[in-house]
């Protein structure tokens, strides 16, 4: 089967693209514009005329206050495979920041890092208490057995 490919210009880019992939098509033929500047278009009007586009959603809302929960009712798997594909997008974003440290040197918000621990192990060399040092740091008693035995933070030296 030999594929039809009519070329189009699109009078907003002005480029050339094959009509039957790249342009909507209408009843009576091809659309003017090319899919991309369509979506374009629809975009800036909706910039343009936001209460407008708000005071109908809300409308829609308003007649049938039921139907966006029953659609996600009824699309779970699509609902929680868009919830998935966020969560990995985000975890990719956030490693691309820098990819050469593991993930705890970027944690702002973690109770030890490297000169911390450091500290630690000088200290439980000097014979101090593995409890006193958890509540040093704030950390469980499990957590300094831990760097004592080289469970956690063996590639330390």
């Amino acid at each position: 089967m030999i594929a039809i490919q009519t070329p189009r210009r699109c009078p907003r880019c002005g480029r050339t693209k094959i009509a039957e992939l790249d342009f909507h098509r209408k009843g009576s033929g091809y659309a003017s514009y090319c899919r991309p500047c369509v979506t374009l278009c629809q975009a800036e009007w909706r910039a343009k005329n936001r209460e407008r586009t708000n005071m109908t959603a809300r409308r829609s809302y308003e007649k049938n206050p039921d139907a966006k929960r029953r659609y996600a009712q009824e699309n779970k798997e699509k609902f929680n495979a868009a919830k998935r594909e966020r969560i990995r997008r985000r975890y990719e974003e956030k490693r691309l920041i820098n990819p050469d440290l593991p993930i705890r040197f970027r944690n702002g918000t973690a109770k030890l890092n490297e000169a911390r621990v450091l500290l630690i192990r000088q200290r439980l060399a000097a014979g101090e208490s593995v409890a006193s040092l958890a509540q040093a740091f704030g950390v469980h008693v499990v957590t300094i057995y831990a760097i004592k035995k080289g469970e956690t933070w063996k590639d330390l030296v």
